[in-house]
């Protein structure tokens, strides 16, 4: 049979085990399975905890990478961020949604965002918390890289995404004028010429997020004076 047609009935295949005997049953299967995996629900949705090995996680992007549209890890260590490089390159660039939570006492770098999301064109949802140094050049960055992000959180320096980052991604359907948890600053937004750039830029929001203490009738005065007051539908708060 053609490899095209293999690799269509091992699609039906019920899952990683199967598909592993397959590939290692004969080296004309390598192929057919890796053709099989980009439409199989096998790692469509991956979940990289940090108890996984770095070879292990390399190994796995290798064999089922190319089928991943999901993939949320935790960034422990340099060595996990290498293999997570290594398993973002092997999807082929047809990621979807990329969560990375790192834990408090380690982080992701600004290079390392850019280089994973410069492996996603396809990216429409980024969640990557804790970048330490992040510059608003790299906001700019992540977005010429993934142009069709419509969901983002980055660290914003105790700011809200709507008077940070949130200009950058004219594709987003809701802007955020929640504070970080952490932040000291006061929760009011305060930025009010930023977040009028991304509420002319931002023409896909629909949703807006704010804090019960933003709303003022100073600060909806200032929503209604932007294009917001013809497109959001959904009013949210978010309680501290």
């Amino acid at each position: 049979l053609p490899v095209e047609l293999q690799a269509r009935v091992a699609e039906f295949l019920p899952g990683k085990a199967e598909l592993l005997a397959l590939r290692c049953s004969a080296g004309s299967c390598k192929q057919v399975v890796t053709r099989a995996v980009k439409h199989h629900d096998v790692y469509k949705r991956f979940y990289a905890r940090n108890s996984l090995q770095n070879a292990a996680l390399v190994a796995i992007g290798r064999v089922f990478g190319a089928g991943c549209r999901y993939l949320n890890t935790v960034s422990g260590f340099p060595a996990v961020t290498t293999a997570l490089e290594s398993f973002v390159l092997s999807t082929g660039g047809l990621l979807n949604q990329l969560s990375i939570e790192p834990p408090r006492d380690n982080h992701i770098t600004p290079d390392t965002l850019l280089i994973l999301c410069r492996a996603c064109p396809l990216l429409k949802n980024l969640y990557v918390p804790r970048v330490p140094n992040i510059q608003p050049t790299h906001f700019v960055a992540v977005s010429q890289a993934c142009p069709l992000l419509e969901y983002v959180v980055l660290p914003t320096g105790g700011l809200s995404p709507a008077e940070t980052y949130a200009r950058q991604f004219p594709r987003l359907r809701e802007l955020k004028f929640v504070r970080e948890w952490d932040s000291q600053i006061h929760e009011m937004p305060i930025c009010f010429d930023v977040i009028a750039v991304a509420a002319e830029t931002c023409v896909h929001v629909t949703r807006v997020v704010i804090p019960r203490a933003a709303v003022t009738p100073d600060f909806v005065a200032r929503l209604l004076e932007t294009p917001l007051r013809d497109r959001v539908t959904s009013l949210c708060h978010e309680i501290r």
